[in-house]
């Protein structure tokens, strides 16, 4: 019934993009909308009592988390062909710095951030690089529905190099944890 009304609160011509919705378009929004809060409330207390060096990369992932949420919120939402576009485009500026930021709270967790320095900073340029490509429409061309009602960004030329990117910071992070697991493991 809520539905009903919803869709004749929507000018005549979005009507047709509307989801269709099988449900999980709602899941999607709530986990969205916890995700947009939970974060910004871990990262402020990381911020005002956080002692140890690497709470202070774990403040920003946690705020690139909640960029990212308020961007898959407002893409989900956004009724409107013209506004997903840049909702998406805001979504991917808060995932652009997980990566780095999650390499660097590994490696200043263990002490170990003065052998990476270098590459932090490339990757660090790397993130500036994608944020300014993520203006443009080389990095996000348009956003296409996908069956569950989501609005999913369609990638443009650059965004192959992004993949690259997020994949080489995280599993070079998880390999670092996993030596440290089996070389300082106690078993």
């Amino acid at each position: 019934r809520v539905r009903e009304e919803v869709v004749l609160a929507v000018p005549a011509q979005c009507q047709r993009i509307l989801p269709q919705g099988n449900g999980t378009d709602a899941i999607l929004r709530q986990t969205n909308g916890y995700l947009m809060v939970h974060p910004q409330v871990v990262g402020v207390l990381l911020h005002i009592r956080g002692r140890h060096v690497a709470s202070r990369p774990l403040a920003f992932a946690c705020y690139a988390v909640c960029i990212w949420a308020i961007g898959k919120f407002f893409t989900g939402v956004t009724y409107f062909p013209g506004w997903q576009i840049p909702a998406a485009r805001l979504s991917i500026a808060g995932a652009i710095f997980i990566p780095y930021l999650y390499l660097l709270f590994v490696l200043r967790f263990f002490s170990e951030e003065k052998i990476f320095t270098w590459f932090l900073r490339g990757l660090f340029g790397l993130a500036l690089a994608f944020e300014l490509l993520n203006i443009g429409p080389t990095f996000v061309v348009g956003t296409t529905r996908a069956m569950t009602g989501d609005v999913w960004p369609v990638p443009g030329p650059y965004y192959t190099l992004f993949m690259f990117y997020v994949a080489i910071p995280v599993l070079l992070g998880l390999l670092w944890l996993a030596l440290v697991v089996y070389f300082h493991s106690p078993v």
